[in-house]
């Protein structure tokens, strides 16, 4: 398996083996990963800013900030987040 190219210049992002998982997603009963599809939408006009995998609506909101390359959601800038995304389950 190859690795997921990541850019260099950003900060902490963690790199995986394609088809691994992190040991703190995997659910200790199931031996697999227990997460849910959100989808992050801009509470102003129903945008749809991100949509994918996580544990929870926290960690899709920091996920949609990495994938802009931001190191978490608290890394975006203000107005960003002054905008209110909001983090809904679609599964």
């Amino acid at each position: 398996m190859s690795d997921i190219a990541v850019d260099p210049t950003t900060a902490r992002r963690n790199r995986f083996t394609a088809g691994a998982l992190p040991q703190q997603l995997m659910s200790p009963k199931l031996g697999r990963c227990s997460m849910t599809i959100f989808e992050i939408k801009q509470k102003s006009n129903g945008a749809v800013l991100w949509t994918g995998a996580a544990l929870d609506a926290t960690s899709a909101l920091d996920a949609m900030a990495r994938e802009a390359g931001y190191i978490d959601y608290a890394a975006l800038p203000a107005d960003i987040r002054a905008a209110g995304p909001i983090a809904s389950r679609i599964d």
